[in-house]
Formats: C-alpha cells, structure tokens, sequence
C-alpha cells in the first residue's frame, strides 16, 4: 500500500537532493537545472515497517515546438524579468511538472505524495534558498491541483543545504506573494513591512545546534511552530486550524450554527485568537441595521488589522456573511483605547464570550502543536 510519506530524515533529505541534482545534469536549460521527484511511502507487515517509493522523476527541459519562432531567453533579458519569475514567459517544462506527468504515466496516483525539488546556478553551485519559499505560481498551482501534500526545497542553513518542506497551500502563498511584489524573491523581506526582514530568513533561525533541534519538532526540516515567523504561510495554518475547531459550542449562535458554514458565530473569538497569535488592533462594525435578522441579533462583527507599517486587515470569517450582506457592513474603526468596543478586555468581560474563546483557543493550540 503506498500512502504520504512521514517525516524524511536527513539521511533520506539528503539522498534526494543527490537524486535531485544528478537528474538535473540531463536539464538543457542554459540558465537554471533542476531535477524534481515525487515519493510516496509504502509500508508492509501491516504498517510495521515501510519504505520510500520513487513514483516519478524528471528535470527542466526546452519545450522544443516553442524555440522555432521564439527565443525566450533572449525575450526575457530584453524585457530585464529576474531569473524564476513570470514563468509564463519561458519555454521550459519544469522539473516539478515532468516529475508528476511521468509518476502519472507510470500509473501511480500521486494525490497526498511529496515532491522534492533542487537545482544548479549557472556556475554550477548548489541553488539553496535564504528563505522557506516556493517562487513559480505556475508549479504550485500544478501541485495542488494534483494533491502533493508537500513540496520540499533547497533551503541554506549554518549546517549546510538541507531540504525544508512547504505544504502546497504555503507554497502557493509564497509563490503569489513573491509575484505580486509582496515579498523579495532572495531574501524573503516584506516589501511593506521591514520588520519582518529577519524572521523570514531560514539561515537566520538556524544555527547547526538549533537545526538538529528543529528536526525533532512535528515535521522533520521545519522550524517548530512556535518558532516561525507569523507570516502568510502561518495563517493559512491558522485559518485550517480555525475551521476545525469552531463548532455550536464556540458560536454565538449555536442553534443557527451548522457545519456547512463554520465560521457562523465566530467573528469575536475568532478576532481574538489570531491576535494572540499575529498581535495588531480589532476592527469592529455595527450589525443592528443588517436586514437578516439572524446576522443583526449578533450586534457587532470583528476582525483583525494586523501589524505592520501598512497594516493589513484580515477578516477571517467573512465567509458567514453573503457578499450582498457584507457589503452593507459599514468599515470598522481604529482602536481608541481602554474601554471602547474595540479593545480585548470590552470583548472578554462578555462572560459568554469569554467561555467560547477559551474553548476555541483550547482547540486551536492543540492543533497547531501549541
């Protein structure tokens, strides 16, 4: 039986990446060569013992019909893109889309496998990433289309390369956020939040001692979840966990409450939840004039603007409301101090509320690990 692999340890990590980079020599890329392959783990003896099964392979290669009336490289260099941007405007096959064609012409199923991915420089240096990243969106949608369940990357550390995983929901994250000039490609900085800079650097965490701790944490490769930095992949991780954890009994309205709408009811724990894990202020509307009297008898709506030099607002169970609804929600206002509506202890001396959240917390902790 083949199913998704556990943790690889560093053995393993490493084997791959030697995989990795000797199916990359076969690449006819002038630029970047890589090699990808997808496992899977099979076990036996009734899931006593198990081993790491290879179900495709491949590497970057021209995608030859496109080079008799376009050179693209050329292209490229007139139109000054960096290298491993706008994807769309290469003519290569990447190395992660030849591994998951050939798992499927080989008949394998490659829904919940693991790719891993690593390459050449030009001037034939190992490609390590300084930060956990995924940068083409073309091949993060392609993964997450086909179900891996994580992609693992070259990252550089004190110790060394190794391979850090991304689970296909952050390495979509990451490869929109480089697109859309939200975060810089090499270093990982958010363009518009320079705090940041050095929490999103992996060889910035890990010293050879802590990356061997890191190692034991809940996948083998990542930092430990208290340990990374809150970012977009985090709160992917976050909002997954609130969907499995709000119920009747964290709603404000658990009669109404039902799975096909999770987040019904969840606005005032949810907002408190992820400012204990992303800090910032509360933003809060007025639901009393709302023509559906289910929402109006809920009052208030909150949600979060995280913290940052351009603040972000991030209203995480917007998805209780239909868009008609919504728009009719007038916009919050900015925290104005101790004792207004907006401020955490107005939300907490509500009892009721107060209850819920523990609750929530209570669940969310136990799934992030935390």
């Amino acid at each position: 039986m083949l199913t998704r692999t556990s943790d690889l340890t560093r053995e393993e990590r490493l084997g791959f990446m030697e995989t990795c980079l000797r199916l990359s020599a076969s690449s006819d890329c002038t630029r970047m060569k890589f090699g990808a392959v997808v496992v899977k783990r099979r076990f036996w003896d009734g899931g006593a013992t198990s081993d790491l099964v290879v179900i495709g392979q491949g590497y970057n290669r021209k995608a030859s019909p496109c080079t008799a009336f376009v050179d693209c490289c050329d292209l490229r260099d007139r139109l000054k893109i960096p290298g491993r941007m706008r994807a769309e405007l290469c003519e290569a096959v990447h190395a992660e889309w030849a591994a998951i064609i050939n798992a499927v012409e080989r008949g394998y199923q490659v829904r919940g496998a693991e790719l891993i991915v690593c390459g050449k420089r030009p001037s034939g240096e190992l490609y390590a990433k300084k930060w956990r990243n995924h940068s083409c969106t073309l091949c993060t949608r392609l993964m997450h289309a086909f179900g891996i369940a994580r992609v693992w990357v070259p990252c550089a550390t004190d110790a060394g390369a190794d391979l850090f995983p991304l689970t296909s929901e952050g390495a979509l994250t990451t490869s929109f956020e480089i697109a859309m000039g939200m975060r810089d490609l090499e270093t990982g900085i958010r363009k518009e939040e320079e705090e940041m800079t050095a929490s999103d650097s992996v060889s910035s965490h890990l010293s050879p001692q802590s990356h061997e701790a890191a190692l034991e944490g809940e996948c083998a490769g990542c930092l430990p979840r208290s340990q990374r930095p809150r970012d977009g992949i985090f709160l992917m991780e976050l909002l997954k966990a609130l969907y499995r954890s709000w119920d009747a009994e964290t709603s404000a309205d658990g009669a109404n409450w039902t799975r096909e709408c999770p987040p019904w009811g969840q606005c005032a724990v949810t907002a408190l939840v992820v400012q204990d894990y992303m800090g910032g202020d509360f933003l809060r509307a007025s639901l009393e004039a709302m023509p559906d009297p289910k929402i109006a008898a809920m009052r208030s709506h909150y949600w979060n603007r995280l913290p940052g030099r351009v603040a972000r607002e991030v209203d995480l169970t917007e998805r209780q409301f239909h868009p008609a609804l919504k728009a009719q929600i007038p916009g919050g206002k900015p925290l104005t101090g101790k004792g207004d509506p907006l401020t955490r202890e107005y939300i907490l001396s509500n009892a009721e509320t107060a209850r819920r959240y523990a609750l929530l917390k209570a669940k969310v902790g136990q799934i992030l690990g935390e």
